[in-house]
C-alpha cells in the first residue's frame, strides 16, 4: 500500500506568496526537462542554442494541444455547454470562457446550456491531456525543424529554427530530456490525485481518506471494503511515475554506453514512445468508472487517450524507420550534411562545408586522373602483347 500524499500548497510569504504543489512541480518538469536536453544536445556535438530554442517551442505548442485535448474530448460541456433539459438546470452553471458571459444562464433550443464558449480554449491553465501533450510536441516538431527563425514576439523575442538540421538528433536530445521531466510531471498529478483508478487490494493502491474525498464512497466501494476511513484505489499519475524513473534509468546507462552500442538517431524517441503507449493503454483499463466525473469513452469502449497511444505507437515505429535510414548516412551520423552544426555560425559553417566539398571534388578528380593513366598505360601493353 502506497501512502496517501496531499501536500497542498507551501507558503512562503503568509498571505501573499503561495506555491500550489501541483504547478510547482510542473515548473521544475519544464526546468530539469529543458536543462538535461540542452546539455544531451552540447554532448551529441549539437547546437545548445538550438535545443534550449526547441524544448522552448514544444513546450508551448504541446501545453497548447494539451488544453485543446482536454476541452474536446474530456470536458465538451465547457466547449459546448451543459446539457440540460429546464432553465432551472442551467441557473447555477458556471461560465466556462474568458469573455462573453451571458446576463442568464438559459437552457438553449439545441438542449445546452449556455455555459460553454470557445474562448476556453485558451485557458490552458484549466484542464490538460498528457497525450494531447505528446501529439502537441509532435505538430511542434514538424513546424520547428521546417523553419529558420520562429517569432513569437516579433522584434523582441525569435525563436531559432531547426530548418537544415539533424531533426532525429534534436528529438533524442529532447526524449531525453523528457524522461526525466516526466518524474516530476507524474509526481504533480500524483500530488493532486486527478487520475483516481479502479478499487483495488494491490499493494500498488493508496488508501484515500473518506473524509477528504467523499465522492470516492461509492456503493461500490463500501461493498468492498465496508465502514472504514479510507478506500484504497489506483492512482495513475503515481503509476505513470514509475514508468518515468524506470525509463530515465535506463536511459542514462544507455547513454553512458553509447560508443559501443551504435544506436540509430532517434533511438532514445522511438523507445520511450513506443514502450510508453502500451503503458497506458493498460493503464486507462485501471481508471475509476464507478466515481462521478470519469472519463467518457468512445468506440470499443475506449478513452481518447487510450486512442491516443495509438497514433503515438504509429509514429515510434515511424520514427524508428527513419533513425534505420538515416544511420546508413555517413554524412547523417558525422553532422556532414549539416552545414550548420559544423561551426555554430551560419555563414562559417557554409564556408568550412565548402571547402569541405572543394577538397573532395579535387580528390576526386585526381583519383579520376591516376584511373584513366593507369588505364592507358594497360591497354597499351595489351596492345603490344596482341601484335
Amino acid at each position: 500500500m502506497i501512502p496517501y500524499w496531499n501536500p497542498g500548497s507551501i507558503e512562503v510569504i503568509p498571505g501573499v506568496l503561495m506555491f500550489h504543489t501541483f504547478g510547482l512541480l510542473v515548473g521544475i518538469a519544464v526546468l530539469v526537462g529543458g536543462f538535461i536536453a540542452q546539455r544531451r544536445a552540447e554532448q551529441a556535438g549539437l547546437s545548445g542554442r538550438v535545443m534550449a530554442d526547441a524544448a522552448i517551442f514544444f513546450v508551448i505548442v504541446g501545453f497548447l494541444f494539451a488544453h485543446w485535448v482536454s476541452v474536446v474530448f474530456y470536458f465538451p460541456d465547457r466547449l459546448w455547454g451543459a446539457a440540460c433539459e429546464t432553465h432551472a438546470q442551467c441557473m447555477s452553471a458556471p461560465f466556462h470562457g474568458v469573455w462573453g458571459k451571458p446576463a442568464d444562464m438559459i437552457c438553449q433550443d439545441n438542449g445546452r446550456c449556455n455555459n460553454g464558449h470557445w474562448s476556453t480554449m485558451l485557458m490552458i491553465w484549466n484542464g490538460i491531456s498528457s497525450v494531447g501533450g505528446f501529439l502537441g510536441a509532435f505538430v511542434g516538431i514538424l513546424i520547428f525543424f521546417r523553419v529558420s527563425r520562429i517569432p513569437l514576439i516579433p522584434g523582441v523575442l525569435v525563436l531559432e529554427g531547426g530548418k537544415n538540421r539533424p531533426a532525429l538528433k534534436y528529438v533524442d536530445a529532447a526524449a531525453y530530456g523528457m524522461a526525466f521531466a516526466w518524474i516530476f510531471g507524474r509526481a504533480a498529478c500524483f500530488t493532486a490525485h486527478d487520475h483516481i483508478g479502479r478499487l483495488t487490494n494491490s499493494p500498488f493502491g493508496i488508501r484515500f481518506p473518506r473524509a477528504e474525498w467523499p465522492k470516492l464512497v461509492t456503493p461500490e466501494a463500501l461493498e468492498m471494503f465496508g465502514d472504514v476511513s479510507y478506500v484504497q484505489r489506483f492512482d495513475l499519475g503515481f503509476l505513470e511515475m514509475l514508468y518515468a524513473i524506470v525509463m530515465s534509468i535506463v536511459f542514462f546507462f544507455v547513454a553512458r554506453n553509447e560508443h559501443r552500442l551504435n544506436l540509430r538517431p532517434g533511438w532514445y524517441a522511438a523507445v520511450l514512445i513506443f514502450f510508453y503507449a502500451p503503458y497506458r493503454l493498460f493503464l486507462d483499463s485501471l481508471r475509476a468508472r464507478d466515481i462521478d466525473g470519469a472519463d467518457p469513452r468512445y468506440w470499443l469502449d475506449m478513452t481518447a487517450a487510450q486512442w491516443g497511444t495509438v497514433i503515438m505507437m504509429v509514429l515510434a515505429i515511424w520514427i524508428w524507420w527513419l533513425g534505420g535510414r538515416a544511420r546508413n548516412k555517413p554524412g547523417y551520423m558525422d553532422n556532414s550534411a549539416f552545414p550548420l552544426e559544423l561551426g555554430g555560425e551560419p555563414a562559417a559553417a557554409a564556408a568550412a562545408a565548402s571547402t569541405g566539398a572543394a577538397t573532395d571534388a579535387a580528390t576526386d578528380a585526381k583519383a579520376t586522373g591516376a584511373r584513366k593513366s593507369s588505364g592507358s598505360k594497360s591497354g597499351g601493353g595489351n596492345r603490344g602483347k596482341r601484335s
